[in-house]
């Protein structure tokens, strides 16, 4: 039965990390459209007026994108939550260990992320349990996936 229990938490951080894919591409899709040679203010709302025009929607089985913000000039906040999900359900270790290091690794190689990285974006995921308790951030800055 332990057995089981382990391969149910494997399956859900593999979903969760899907779902942390599938967030970059959306990103990426809205961002082709939106980042041109100017203001990056004004790209961001623009940015977020599309992707909110698409939420609340479920990325996948265990995980709801929102809401989408603009932070500042430079950095964009996903809003997600898990609406089958205790916040005691969750280990942070696991997060740390497994999603962080998958996220930040499709930052700095995804080639549709390439907009988002030449504008030094910020992208902060955020998430909150089924009762809207915060789970976890996770957050990507300049710093962490430019390369020069």
């Amino acid at each position: 039965m332990e057995q089981n229990n382990k391969s149910g938490k494997t399956k859900g951080i593999i979903v969760f990390v899907m779902a942390f894919v599938i967030a970059f591409v959306l990103a990426f899709l809205v961002s082709r459209n939106y980042f041109g040679d100017h203001n990056t203010d004004a790209e961001l709302i623009e940015i977020v007026k599309e992707m909110n025009k698409q939420t609340p929607m479920r990325v996948d089985e265990m995980t709801r994108l929102d809401s989408v913000a603009a932070s500042g000039s430079s950095g964009i906040v996903y809003y997600y939550t898990l609406p089958d999900t205790e916040i005691s359900e969750i280990n942070a270790d696991t997060i740390n260990k497994y999603v962080r290091p998958v996220i930040l690794e499709n930052v700095k190689n995804n080639p549709g992320l390439e907009p988002l990285r030449k504008k030094k974006v910020t992208m902060d995921y955020r998430y909150y349990d089924k009762k809207g308790e915060f789970i976890e951030e996770v957050s990507v800055h300049p710093d962490l996936y430019r390369n020069d």
